[in-house]
């Protein structure tokens, strides 16, 4: 049998900075809190006015939510 396959293989977190995972981890934190997000202004872009209507946003409201950042100026 040969060595490595008795050996479980090292993590990233086994050879790196606890300070680096700490950066990595944060980062892909905020990656999925993005993407999270993405979903949800997908979903209410989706609303009708009437469903708009219902959780107190007019069109515009949503337009402005949905917008890219840079095409919104407040």
């Amino acid at each position: 049998m040969h060595i490595f396959t008795t050996m479980l293989a090292p993590s990233l977190s086994d050879w790196l900075p606890a300070s680096f995972m700490h950066h990595v981890r944060r980062a892909g934190t905020r990656l999925w809190r993005r993407y999270q997000r993405h979903l949800q202004r997908l979903d209410l872009a989706r609303l009708d006015k009437r469903m708009l209507d219902d959780i107190g946003l007019t069109e515009t409201d949503m337009r402005r939510e949905c917008a890219p950042f840079w095409l919104y100026r407040a």
